[in-house]
């Protein structure tokens, strides 16, 4: 995927890479920034930056009703992390990443970081053998499409210590 701006390939992910939330369009931070000292218009879809929380969430949700898979995953983080007002709520997180992931193309970088999260709340939330198994599968596909924290999890392979002390490989 290459910056809609200068066309270069998107070698970083966020906060390096920003998703305009206006149009789901993907730029270098450094050339959003360069564009806004221009105009406060999306240099793609030319719609006015949502410049609070709240405006970026309804654009965001404007997408959801267009089945805009960004937009599921992008609103299954806010839901995650408790943004922009929202309520945080791994049940709709999960709702959400599973929507987008199943609408979007594997090698979307926003589609990889839905992965990683997904696989997190399935690994350590409402815990089931079958959930384990799909969180890992998750992981690796995150990895293999470069998201870097799914790397360093897979990487670290990261213990879990029972009560007995135990260490167990959670992925």
């Amino acid at each position: 995927m290459d910056c809609c701006i200068c066309l270069e390939p998107m070698s970083g992910r966020p906060p390096n890479v920003v998703v305009a939330t206006c149009c789901g369009n993907t730029y270098h931070r450094k050339c959003a920034n360069r564009s806004l000292q221009h105009k406060i218009t999306c240099p793609l879809c030319r719609q006015e930056i949502p410049k609070t929380k709240e405006q970026s969430l309804a654009y965001i949700r404007n997408h959801v009703k267009n089945n805009k898979p960004w937009a599921y995953c992008l609103i299954g983080i806010y839901y995650l992390e408790g943004w922009a007002g929202l309520q945080q709520s791994k049940r709709l997180a999960e709702a959400f990443l599973e929507r987008g992931i199943s609408l979007g193309h594997p090698d979307h970088f926003m589609i990889a970081d839905a992965k990683c999260e997904l696989a997190g709340l399935l690994r350590f939330h409402d815990i089931t053998e079958e959930r384990k198994r799909r969180a890992s599968i998750l992981m690796y596909e995150a990895a293999a499409a470069g998201v870097a924290k799914a790397k360093e999890i897979l990487d670290r392979n990261y213990m879990e210590i029972s009560p007995d002390g135990t260490e167990t490989p959670m992925f």
